[in-house]
């Protein structure tokens, strides 16, 4: 029985991370520079030009 609760303990754990992470996504915004190997700020600066 112990072992049914650790693991219910960890899935949920990993749901709220998981939430956490969606959440602050949208406060802050994907780090599309991070993956994308450019300079800081260059994604902005092509997002107003467009």
């Amino acid at each position: 029985m112990a072992d049914v609760v650790f693991v219910a303990v960890l899935l949920a754990f990993f749901a709220l991370a998981v939430l956490f992470v969606a959440a602050c996504d949208r406060l802050i915004g994907p780090d599309e520079e991070a993956f994308a190997g450019r300079a800081p700020g260059t994604a902005e600066r092509e997002r107003r030009a467009a």
